[in-house]
């Protein structure tokens, strides 16, 4: 990872700040744009000054490697949390249980994801390359799951490397889609239904 410019000492403070100003800045950035959004504007939206700002950041720029670093953290984070919870689960289980985890890191990031789509070209080399290595990450994850639901003879056979594709889609749509969805679904709502339907397209028996 890049080591971005800071003042303190405290590693959890600036962890948490820095998300804090990701996620202000994500929504900014969607709103007006990467390059018309000030630093003023996002140390307001942070409430915070400019000069506390730069104490967690060196630069504007810094924000768009923050932005994929945070992703990459938080997928990791899934990953982990999944493979505890899931070691004795059966596979139709193991994705339940994963796209119940992906769905809720979804709806907390969403401004990041629809940031990280309509302006990864703005990004510089080194973001822009831990971003697609995070996307990677998560198609390899739902690889994993769909082959070992294959192997245990769960899930219809189809090409798992597209399903895959699909299934973050279908995910990510709650962030893309959020104009019309959040009017007819709540969160829990489109949860359980998505759910529901990507079971129903890899089990081999249908999932009520």
């Amino acid at each position: 990872m890049t080591n971005l410019r800071t003042y303190s000492n405290d590693d959890n403070l600036v962890a948490n700040r820095r998300e804090g100003i990701a996620k202000a800045a994500s929504t900014l950035f969607i709103k007006k744009g990467y390059i018309k959004t000030t630093i003023r504007e996002i140390a307001e939206a942070c409430d915070i000054s400019i000069g506390t700002l730069y104490h967690y950041i060196g630069s504007k720029d810094d924000i768009l490697y923050l932005l994929s670093d945070i992703s990459y953290k938080k997928s990791n984070q899934l990953v982990e949390q999944v493979k505890i919870e899931m070691r004795l689960l059966k596979s139709t289980d193991k994705m339940r249980l994963t796209l119940q985890k992906y769905l809720q890191h979804v709806d907390e990031y969403q401004d990041m994801i629809v940031f990280w789509f309509q302006e990864a070209k703005n990004m510089r080399g080194d973001a822009r390359d831990l971003l697609f290595k995070n996307e990677y990450f998560l198609i390899n994850l739902f690889n994993v799951l769909l082959r070992d639901g294959q192997k245990s003879g769960e899930f219809k056979e189809f090409d798992v490397n597209l399903i895959s594709n699909n299934i973050i889609v279908m995910c990510d749509i709650w962030a893309f889609r959020r104009w019309y969805l959040r009017k007819n679904y709540t969160f829990e709502e489109f949860k359980e239904k998505q759910i529901k339907s990507i079971l129903n397209m890899v089990c081999k028996e249908e999932v009520t």
